[in-house]
């Protein structure tokens, strides 16, 4: 058996106006015999998180599974290994690497206390 990451992506489709469509990237960790079983499980996984939230005012919010559009093989399951990789080209390099340290100093401070 070995390990793959999916990248599932939802529609969120809700009756109240936003300001933009939303989609939910979803990654998600199989263990299949080989890479065709695992993008079938993923596909299942997909639909199966399908949803439809109603409230009480009528308003709606529903994840629409579009589809499975990245696999890849993890390999062995080992402190360190790299499940994803994505290379970025900002427009902005300072706009850039000021946020990348900000949410990194959230974290560590979210873990400090916890």
């Amino acid at each position: 058996m070995e390990w793959y990451v999916a990248k599932l992506v939802y529609q969120i489709v809700s009756n109240k106006e936003t300001a933009a469509p939303q989609i939910d990237e979803q990654y998600r960790l199989i263990r299949a015999d080989e890479a065709g079983w695992a993008l079938e499980k993923a596909n299942t996984l997909g639909k199966l998180g399908e949803c439809k939230l109603t409230s009480y005012k009528n308003s709606f919010v529903e994840w629409k599974f579009i589809n499975v559009v990245d696999l890849y093989e993890v390999g062995e399951m080992k402190d360190g290994a790299e499940l994803f990789s994505h290379i970025n080209e900002p427009s902005n390099l300072e706009e850039y690497m000021s946020v990348s340290k900000l949410k990194a100093r959230r974290w560590m401070e979210f873990y400090k206390y916890q």
